[in-house]
C-alpha cells in the first residue's frame, strides 16, 4: 500500500501566521499595560487622554487588517504630569531620558517613561506637536469633549473623531513626509473620514492655532493636498511648520530657531547650548555616552564636529524652506 503525500505547506503560510500572532501578542501586552496605567491615574486623580496606538487602530483598521502598534501615548491634563509622572514610576516606569535640565526651547512635547519587566513605553504628552495654544486651552478644546476607545474591555477617554483626523495631520506635519508610517496613517483617515469630518477637524486646528501644522500636514500626501485645496486652508507661514514637514535634515531646525532668536547674545547662548549640551541630551544623542565617562567625553568631543559636518545641508534646507514661506507672502 503506498502513502499519499500532499502539498508541502508553504513557508510564508507559517511566517505569515506567526507575524499575524506576534502582532496580536504585542497590541494584548501594551493594551494591559495601558489599562494598568489609566487606572492607576484615575485612582490618583490624573485625567488622561488615549493618543494613537488602539485609538487610531479602531477606528481606520478593520479587524482583519489591524495595526501593530510599539507604545503606548498619553495626553495628560495639564497640572496633573507631576503625579502621573510619580504614578508611572510607582508602577515600575523609568524615564528613558531627563528632559529637565534642557531649556523649554528644546524640550519635545511629551516624554518616554519604559519598564523592564515588560518592555512598554509610554510616551507620556504635555502637548500636542504643531499646536500653539496654550496647553490647559488646548485639552479644554481637543480632550474634554472627546470620545472614548476601549481597551483591555474597559472605555477610556480618546480624542473625538474630528481630534484624530486633526492629529494624525499634526504627527505627519510633526515627522515629515520621509516618515512611510506616518504618511499612511494620513493615507488611510482620508480614506475612512468624510469630508465634513475633515472640516470639523480644519475648525479644531483653528481653534487650538495649529492651522498652519494641520495644512502642512495634509500637504504631505496628494489627497491632503487635494482636500487642502477644497478647504481653502492657508499655506504655511511658518518656516519651522514648512521645514518639519519635509523631514528636514538634522541642525536645520537649530538654524531657525537661531535666526529667530532675538538679540546676538540669546544666538550666542543657543550655540553654546548646542556645542556642549546639558548631559542628559548628550547620553540621548550618542548611546555609548551612558557606558562610562571616557564615552561621554568622547561624545562631547565628537559633537562640535557632527555639528559642523550637518551645518551645510541644514542652512540650504532652512534657506529652502525660508524662500518658499517669502514667496507666499
Amino acid at each position: 500500500m503506498t502513502a499519499t503525500v500532499g502539498p508541502l505547506p508553504d513557508p510564508d503560510h507559517f511566517s505569515t501566521i506567526t507575524g499575524l500572532v506576534a502582532q496580536a501578542a504585542t497590541r494584548l501586552r501594551i493594551d494591559a499595560a495601558t489599562s494598568e496605567v489609566l487606572q492607576a491615574f484615575t485612582s490618583a486623580g490624573v485625567a488622561c487622554c488615549v493618543l494613537k496606538g488602539p485609538s487610531l487602530a479602531q477606528w481606520l483598521d478593520t479587524d482583519e487588517d489591524r495595526r501593530p502598534y510599539l507604545d503606548t501615548d498619553l495626553w495628560v491634563r495639564p497640572g496633573d504630569e507631576t503625579v502621573a509622572e510619580a504614578t508611572l514610576e510607582q508602577l515600575g516606569f523609568a524615564r528613558r531620558w531627563d528632559q529637565s535640565t534642557l531649556p523649554d526651547w528644546w524640550r519635545e512635547h511629551g516624554t518616554e517613561w519604559t519598564r523592564d519587566r515588560d518592555g512598554v513605553l509610554v510616551d507620556l504628552h504635555r502637548n500636542l506637536p504643531g499646536v500653539s495654544a496654550d496647553a490647559r486651552a488646548a485639552w479644554d478644546t481637543l480632550a474634554e469633549p472627546g470620545g472614548t476607545v476601549v481597551i483591555a474591555g474597559r472605555e477610556e477617554r480618546a480624542l473625538s473623531i474630528p481630534g484624530r483626523a486633526l492629529h494624525v495631520a499634526l504627527h505627519c506635519a510633526h515627522h515629515g513626509s520621509e516618515w512611510s508610517k506616518v504618511a499612511r496613517d494620513l493615507d488611510r483617515a482620508l480614506t475612512v473620514a468624510d469630508e465634513a469630518t475633515c472640516r470639523q477637524a480644519a475648525e479644531l486646528a483653528r481653534r487650538v492655532d495649529a492651522l498652519d501644522a494641520f495644512a502642512a500636514g495634509l500637504r504631505t500626501v496628494p489627497a491632503g493636498d487635494q482636500l487642502a485645496q477644497r478647504l481653502a486652508l492657508p499655506e504655511p507661514s511658518s518656516v519651522q511648520v514648512t521645514l518639519r514637514a519635509t523631514t528636514p535634515p538634522p541642525v536645520a531646525l537649530g538654524v531657525e530657531q537661531l535666526m529667530g532668536a532675538a538679540s546676538w547674545r540669546t544666538r550666542a547662548w543657543i550655540i553654546g547650548r548646542k556645542v556642549v549640551p546639558p548631559r542628559e541630551f548628550i547620553r540621548h544623542w550618542d548611546d555609548r555616552a551612558s557606558e562610562n565617562g571616557w564615552r561621554l567625553a568622547l561624545a562631547y568631543l565628537r559633537r562640535p564636529f557632527w555639528l559642523l559636518r550637518h551645518t551645510p545641508a541644514g542652512v540650504r534646507a532652512w534657506w529652502r524652506a525660508r524662500r518658499r514661506v517669502q514667496a507666499r507672502h
